[in-house]
């Protein structure tokens, strides 16, 4: 299995034929890879530096820099994996040769190792015979440490075959906490290098692994978390299942961290393609049922595409996945766009929307937990789902693994931005309801910065306009006021919107509230910003019409 690749930091070569003779019988395993530290470059030394005499069982030969074995091989089951050799050396030009010779497949080569990365790469590729490619040859990897500009390697990048992101800040130790500004970095570089392939060593846990993939990684090097664990294969089982679920189709699972970063033209035309058939979905919906809301439905009908189709990591095929992010509906009367974007992300057939509000239907006008699989709360009460989204965003944190930690500001306390997430969608007119404010002080206290709130600011509500009702500005200084980050945006605008997500999670000393400016009715001309359609649905004649714009909108 390539996306997953053993790392062993052996102390002795009897300890490495230990683990190796355990990953044995695992058949997914086809590769592993062997941390090799000199104690100069990184520290403590690692096998063969801990055994001297063992650096003495190759020697060179008369072919150019090449070395054969007089003793017995350097990489014992070496018929029965690919070994990667990470060189974690101060001079990586020399130590090739033996590790090449005793049928090494891969070299990384640290780009702090050396003065002149390009130099020692020419001369190396030119001694070994390496090509970019060359599907006959080895393939060379460049490292980069957390601390270390990307710019220092952009001018190998056409000499390697892959570039290895460290994990952690300290290297050639076993165990090291996940350094999360990796991940920007791998973002970053992913975006200007999308066919370079990325693979990540260091930290890298069942809770990091889903953000390091969805960043753009496609190989993980698992150490410690894997080799070191009770029961390794139980652990590498988890592990294929989370690579599954991060290479699934689109349709059925949205990446993380997308960003704008990794947003094209056509990804926003494709969103916004399918923005335009949930709303449609919605309409028929409502005709069918003669009941119900229009207006809110038709205008969050962009933010809950661009959830289920881009931001969540979620599966429809299992809705309760124990990693998936959370959402969260608060004002549940908008529940029929929440129905149609599941229904085109895989959950149920889209057929089944036409079944809103019938008498035995899943489908109820108020979301209930416990007849659809995929809903995290029954909503109906308006206020209460900011305060069930703060509950579920501090249980997680509670339940987050303590390898995976950054220290705050205050003395003694961690959090982690790894791990699933909690959105809370709410309404404006929510916010003259005071269990709202409760769940906002709440989680500006307990710092939850896993828990990100979408405000719907259509303005309106049942009775008419919200600063007619009970006014609620100025809403942006009320949640900073209650320690929250807070962002707005066009709520109809794919891009703005994704960016102020992936800002958020970018957050890791506050929750965030993102206002989402949207115009209730979006895409039927003759109802957007008319609070008469906050809760009547279109007759027969009046859905059709509806359609119709819908199809030219």
């Amino acid at each position: 299995m390539s996306d997953i690749i053993p790392a062993v930091l052996p102390k002795t070569r009897v300890e490495l034929t230990e683990v190796l003779e355990r990953l044995s019988p695992m058949t997914i395993v086809t590769s592993v890879q062997i941390d090799v530290v000199d104690g100069h470059f990184a520290t403590p030394p690692s096998w063969p530096y801990t055994d001297p005499p063992m650096l003495d069982v190759v020697r060179p030969t008369s072919d150019v820099g090449r070395t054969t074995s007089n003793s017995e091989p350097l990489l014992p089951y070496i018929g029965r994996f690919r070994f990667d050799i990470d060189l974690m050396v101060v001079d990586p030009e020399r130590a090739a040769g033996r590790w090449l010779d005793a049928g090494a497949s891969r070299l990384t080569l640290h780009a702090e190792s050396v003065p002149d990365m390009t130099q020692t790469l020419r001369r190396m590729k030119a001694h070994y015979g390496h090509e970019v490619g060359h599907t006959g040859a080895f393939e060379l990897g460049v490292a980069i440490n957390v601390a270390t500009d990307t710019a220092i390697i952009e001018s190998v990048l056409g000499m390697v075959d892959y570039v290895q992101f460290m994990g952690i800040a300290t290297i050639g130790r076993q165990g090291e906490p996940f350094d999360m500004r990796v991940l920007a970095k791998i973002r970053a570089f992913h975006s200007a290098h999308p066919n370079i392939p990325i693979q990540v060593d260091g930290g890298v846990t069942l809770a990091t692994a889903p953000e390091v993939l969805a960043a753009g990684a496609s190989r993980l090097v698992v150490g410690h978390a894997l080799v070191g664990a009770p029961e390794p294969a139980r652990v590498l089982d988890a592990f294929a299942e989370l690579v599954s679920h991060a290479t699934r189709p689109a349709h059925a699972r949205s990446a993380r961290y997308a960003g704008t970063t990794s947003l094209t033209d056509a990804d926003v035309r494709a969103l916004e393609e399918k923005a335009r058939e949930i709303r449609q979905t919605v309409i028929e919906m409502l005709v069918v049922a003669e009941s119900g809301h229009t207006a809110g439905p038709l205008g969050m009908a962009d933010i809950f595409t661009a959830f289920y189709f881009h931001i969540l990591t979620h599966d429809p095929k299992n809705s309760e996945w124990a990693l998936r992010d959370r959402l969260v509906l608060s004002n549940g009367h908008i529940t029929p766009v929440r129905y149609a974007a599941m229904a085109h992300a895989g959950y149920f057939p889209i057929e089944e929307c036409l079944t809103l509000r019938k008498l035995g239907s899943r489908l109820q006008g108020h979301p209930e937990r416990l007849r659809l699989p995929g809903l995290e709360t029954t909503s109906g009460p308006l206020g209460s789902g900011l305060s069930q989204g703060a509950g579920m965003a501090y249980a997680l944190r509670m339940d987050a693994p303590q390898d995976v930690v950054r220290p705050t500001s205050d003395v003694g306390r961690t959090t982690s931005n790894i791990g699933p997430r909690v959105y809370c969608l709410m309404s404006d007119g929510e916010q003259q309801e005071g269990n709202t404010w409760e769940a906002a002080m709440f989680a500006g206290k307990y710092k939850l910065h896993n828990l990100t709130a979408v405000m719907d600011r259509n303005n309106i509500q049942i009775d008419g306009v919200t600063e007619d009702v009970m006014p609620l500005e100025p809403l942006a200084d009320k949640y900073r006021a209650f320690g929250w980050h807070v962002l707005e945006v066009g709520g109809h605008d794919m891009r703005a919107l994704i960016a102020a997500v992936e800002e958020a999670r970018a957050i890791v000393e506050k929750p965030t509230l993102i206002i989402a400016h949207t115009i209730p009715g979006k895409g039927v001309p003759e109802i957007e910003g008319d609070y008469r359609w906050h809760g009547k649905p279109p007759s027969k004649e009046e859905g059709a019409r509806f359609l119709a714009q819908l199809q030219h909108d």
